[in-house]
């Protein structure tokens, strides 16, 4: 057993050693996306159960002493555990924000019930925050939602104009936000999707979708994005991340570049430059803009400072996203 394992990690060295090309961008130093930490530590409590529950991220080391922004992460359909997207929950947390992660659901939950779940889910996640008297700010708040999570953001954000949320988001970003797995997303049954309209009309709101996903498809998010018209066209904006093979491991714009998971091993769960110039650096940016008017070139700009995906080794500028415009 042991001459089988050796074996296997050998030809994976092997492997990786033929393949040609230069290595992806490396995280940023600073600015959006970069790794210029308030915070060195980040403590995780888990409230609540079943599709109730929630997972309460707030930094340390040092102990926060002014109010902290609120960060409503939507996981996608069925990626329940926060490890699926660990790293870029962390990176959130240490850059300075508290992040509630609601569960949603579980096996025997059904699709309308999905929203009710995840609301419950953030107001035990407010009166945990309360309760152990942690400085937050509930006039910064940002949710941003993967795949079905991205549809509850939605709706969650509708709810939160009728009263029916404790919290209000101003700024939003959608990752590849889909109703049904590889399925009709205008015909088929999923999850209930509230009117794009229905979005608050101050928020900073980006849609991202990814051009190789095979998952959920741009439908969806091109149609949330063209019709929330009530958000002026200066505070929204769509992109589309793409795919770039140029070097290794390459830049794969699948329906789970938005998943963050630690280790070499991640597979199409890695951490990579789609994540650091792509959704971490765009959310980061709007939460700049939202809150303190800054980096809203990086945000919304439709411009390079937005669509820059950074460079590979050789200094090749890998492939940028493009707007909706360009598509």
């Amino acid at each position: 057993m042991q001459r089988l394992i050796s074996a296997s990690f050998l030809s994976l060295a092997l492997l990786a050693g033929c393949q040609q090309g230069p290595l992806p961008p490396a995280q940023p130093a600073s600015g959006p996306g970069g790794a210029d930490y308030r915070f060195g530590s980040v403590h995780i409590s888990s409230v609540g159960f079943g599709p109730s529950n929630v997972r309460v991220f707030i930094p340390g080391n040092p102990a926060p002493s002014q109010p902290l922004p609120i960060v409503v992460f939507l996981h996608g359909y069925q990626a329940i555990e926060t490890v699926n997207y660990q790293e870029w929950l962390e990176h959130l947390t240490r850059r300075g924000a508290v992040v509630l992660f609601p569960a949603w659901q579980h096996r025997f939950s059904l699709p309308q019930n999905f929203t009710p779940n995840a609301a419950i889910g953030v107001e035990n996640g407010m009166e945990y925050l309360r309760n152990h008297g942690v400085p937050i700010d509930t006039d910064r708040v940002a949710f941003i939602g993967h795949s079905g999570g991205g549809v509850l953001a939605v709706n969650l954000s509708a709810w939160s104009v009728r009263g029916k949320l404790s919290i209000r988001p101003r700024a939003m970003l959608l990752a590849a936000p889909g109703r049904c797995v590889k399925c009709d997303q205008y015909r088929s049954p999923g999850i209930p999707v509230e009117a794009a309209d229905s979005i608050p009309s101050d928020v900073a709101l980006v849609v991202m979708n990814f051009g190789d996903d095979d998952i959920v498809g741009q439908w969806l998010g091109h149609v949330l994005f063209v019709d929330a018209v009530q958000v002026p066209r200066d505070r929204r904006s769509y992109l589309l991340v793409r795919t770039d093979n140029a070097g290794w491991p390459p830049l794969d714009a699948d329906h789970r570049a938005p998943e963050a998971m630690p280790g070499p091993f991640a597979g199409d769960y890695v951490t990579d430059g789609l994540d650091y110039f792509g959704t971490w650096k765009i959310a980061d940016a709007l939460m700049l803009c939202a809150f303190d008017g800054v980096a809203c070139d990086v945000a919304l700009g439709e411009g390079t400072a937005q669509k820059d995906m950074g460079q590979w080794s050789d200094g090749t500028p890998v492939r940028p996203m493009l707007n909706d415009w360009e598509r």
